[in-house]
């Protein structure tokens, strides 16, 4: 495990008030416990997903792969995500901002960013593809592809037995896969 980064998690996740009880000065498997990341003494998958030194090597499933194509079928740019989550999560944001078009407006001798698909979105969006993936199929891996008139973002893994498309459309119970 990468103990800076369970600790830095933990540290931001206090300060925010979402992580009572839990400190990041605490010994690491103290930690874990309270996070529910670790069975029999020992750390569990979304452990090492989530604070492993690099989950994704030797496993591309555990990536997020980047493209950006001219069209259909011709990309023009390929990148590779990988380490624990959430350095996916702060690489792959980190590649769409300059990958994405981004205009400005100035009003009130301000000017405001506008980017082409909403930050906190596309941060929403690739949290979920992370989260909800499916961890068992370790072939497949989380794909991004930017075309010029739209993002497409899929992940490995089907909804739950159970649960139709139609269903997200309405009330429904949450189904936990990982």
């Amino acid at each position: 495990l990468d103990e800076e980064a369970l600790r830095s998690f933990v540290g931001r996740a206090a300060g925010t008030g979402r992580l009572g009880g839990v400190s990041p000065s605490e010994p690491v498997a103290e930690i874990l416990g309270k996070l529910g990341l670790l069975a029999d003494g020992a750390p569990v998958n979304a452990a090492m997903l989530l604070f492993g030194r690099d989950p994704s090597r030797g496993r591309p499933g555990a990536s997020i792969r980047i493209g950006r194509f001219s069209s259909e079928t011709e990309p023009t740019d390929d990148k590779w995500v990988g380490g624990n989550l959430l350095a996916q999560l702060t690489g792959t944001m980190d590649i769409l901002r300059r990958t994405l078009s981004v205009r400005y407006e100035i009003a009130a001798a301000e000017r405001t960013d506008v980017w082409e698909y909403p930050l906190p979105a596309l941060r929403e969006a690739v949290t979920n593809a992370l989260v909800h993936r499916e961890y068992a199929d370790t072939a497949n891996f989380t794909q991004i592809k930017v075309h010029g008139d739209r993002l497409w973002i899929n992940n490995p893994g089907r909804l739950p037995p159970g649960l139709s498309v139609d269903d997200l459309k309405r009330p429904h119970r949450s189904s936990l896969r990982n």
